[in-house]
């Protein structure tokens, strides 16, 4: 039987592979490694990730027979069926062929019916919005390329193609606020 992985589950094995862990360590992972950067999954879904992984025989504790550690939490490892569904949810196409809708792209395709100051105070929020997360990229940029494991590795590399696109989408609104509006 093939299960099918959400994002979180794919989050939570592709950390479980890195160490063993326990839940509460799981959750501290996502925190450092700012999951929710660059993930659509929430702490909380990492939990319950957790507890559906074991029930599938995705993971399983890393000592025997359910031994948790000295504190009383189990730590989980990934099994071969875990790698295995890992590896079947990244070899799908739609990672490459899809695309999230963005809160502000809907605001943009909405913004035709509101006022030209709603709309600049709108442009200006998103901009300041963009220069803060920009600035805060870049220093974790500058983290992460001074650790030495291959997931910092891909980490620069997404943080990088993070901070173009901020960039980008940065010089659009420059350009955008600049036009005169169309009113209808």
């Amino acid at each position: 039987m093939t299960i099918s992985l959400t994002n979180a589950d794919a989050v939570v094995i592709s950390l479980l592979l890195e160490k063993e862990m326990h839940g509460y360590e799981v959750g501290q992972e996502y925190e450092r490694q700012e999951v929710q950067d660059w993930a659509s999954v929430s702490k909380a879904q990492v939990y319950y990730a957790l507890k559906k992984l074991a029930e599938n025989g995705l993971i399983e504790p890393a000592k025997k027979k359910n031994q948790p550690d000295a504190r009383g939490k189990t730590v989980y490892r990934v099994t071969e069926d875990g790698r295995g569904a890992l590896q079947e949810t990244l070899s799908k196409p739609s990672w490459a062929q899809s695309r999230i809708p963005q809160p502000f792209s809907t605001w943009v395709g909405l913004s035709i019916d509101t006022d030209a100051e709603t709309r600049a105070r709108m442009f200006k929020a998103r901009k300041d919005y963009l220069i803060k997360e920009l600035e805060k990229e870049e220093q974790s940029l500058i983290y992460v390329q001074t650790l030495n494991s291959p997931r910092a590795a891909v980490g620069a590399k997404t943080i990088a193609l993070t901070i173009s696109l901020m960039k980008a989408e940065l010089a659009w609104i420059c350009e955008v606020s600049r036009e005169p509006a169309i009113e209808r």
